[in-house]
Parts: C-alpha cells; structure tokens; sequence
C-alpha cells in the first residue's frame, strides 16, 4: 500500500465521510459500491478526500455522508459491510453504482 498515507487513529471516525459515486441508469448519483469475490457487497468510506482519491483514483467520483447517516445508507443500498480507507488496486477499480 505504498501509493497512500496510513491512518494513524483508525478508532476515531469523523463525523464525515468521502463516499465514491457514480451515476445511476436513470441519471442520478448513487453509491458505488465494491462487489467482493466473497459475494460480499461494501461500501467503502474515507476519512478524508486525499484518501479516497489515492484509494480510488484521481478520477473518480465523490460525494461527502454524515457518519450519522451510515445506518440509513445500509438500509437503501444493502451493503454487507464498511470499510474505511482502503486502497483498492487499479486493475479492481470497476464498480456499480446503486
């Protein structure tokens, strides 16, 4: 993971998180979501927008949600879990947007 900074207090969530985005079918932005080889679906989160750029990519798209809000999230898109901060390799980059 030499291509992002560490997160050196990873028990302190802020009160924001950067979400990707990526538009829907019918126009909208929706939540992208990673589809794991487990069958797991995630959503991935980050504590800061340099973060999610160096995770993601520099093109991708980006959205900010209220950590406050996570459980509502869980309940519209059906993500089997979180993950924060994590670098996801190019060539696994592709996602679908909900």
């Amino acid at each position: 993971m030499e291509h992002m900074s560490i997160n050196t207090h990873p028990e302190i969530v802020p009160p924001v998180l950067y979400v990707p985005v990526d538009e829907r079918a019918d126009g909208e932005l929706g939540f992208s979501l990673a589809h794991m080889f487990d069958q797991t679906t995630v959503l991935l989160a980050y504590t800061s927008l340099d973060r999610l750029l160096d995770g993601l990519g520099a093109t991708q798209r980006w959205g900010v949600l209220e950590t406050k809000r996570l459980p509502e999230v869980q309940e519209q898109t059906n993500f089997d879990k979180i993950e924060i901060d994590r670098y996801i390799e190019p060539d696994a980059r592709e996602r679908k947007a909900q």
